[in-house]
């Protein structure tokens, strides 16, 4: 009698120790999971694309650009970039100047790889800040392996480049200053030879002759 009482209780015992390991299992299994599925997302967010839209003036000019770049690691699948409203360039209204229609916005792009730059003209700071409505919104609607991801739209405000000043490139004012020193030192080189006497300015081009010691 009292063999098979602890015969039942070290039964139920196992089989209590049995349901504990089975729910600490499935608890591993579950955060394993969670953990693969984290692993992933985080893996994606690396390597998929990730397509931005800005709008800058181009240096040493006063024309505004739209830029629109991918720059993820990987292609953009089936982009569709769309603008909410009628945008002419340059606040010009004539025959294909309506940026909505054109290819890039009217058609979808099948793929767009990693690095890949599009910008488009909108206009000068005055034409442009005309228009009734200087605000727009660029979106951007694309798939990474086949999963469409979140669209993504930016607000496009042109209202800030009223009285903008023209950016310029140090780099490029450091080089336009070099020309003109050089430019200088060449007209006064030139201006010295023109006031030399008649004959004193030739160059010799020809090999110089030789000098011969006369015999003893």
């Amino acid at each position: 009698m009292a063999e098979t009482a602890i015969t039942n209780w070290l039964a139920l015992a196992l089989v209590s120790v049995t349901a504990v390991y089975a729910w600490v299992t499935f608890r591993i299994l579950r955060a394993n999971e969670a953990l693969v599925a984290e692993m992933k997302e985080q893996r994606d967010s690396e390597v998929r694309p990730y397509v931005v839209v800005w709008v800058e003036i181009r240096t040493e000019t006063n024309l505004i650009y739209l830029f629109v770049k991918n720059v993820g690691r990987s292609a953009a699948e089936n982009l569709r970039l769309s603008i909410d409203r009628n945008f002419y360039q340059d606040g010009n209204k004539a025959g294909g100047r309506n940026i909505r229609s054109w290819a890039a916005f009217a058609n979808p792009i099948e793929d767009f790889p990693p690095g890949t730059q599009l910008q488009f003209l909108l206009g000068t700071g005055p034409g442009l800040l005309e228009q009734a409505e200087p605000l727009l919104t660029v979106s951007a609607e694309y798939s990474f392996r086949g999963k469409p991801l979140t669209p993504e739209q930016t607000r496009v405000d042109l209202r800030p480049f009223d009285m903008s000043g023209i950016p310029h490139d140090p780099v490029v004012e450091e080089l336009q200053r070099v020309r003109e020193s050089i430019d200088k030192a060449a007209n006064k080189v030139a201006s010295a030879i023109e006031s030399l006497p008649t004959g004193a300015g030739r160059l010799v081009t020809g090999p110089v002759a030789s000098v011969q010691q006369p015999m003893q």
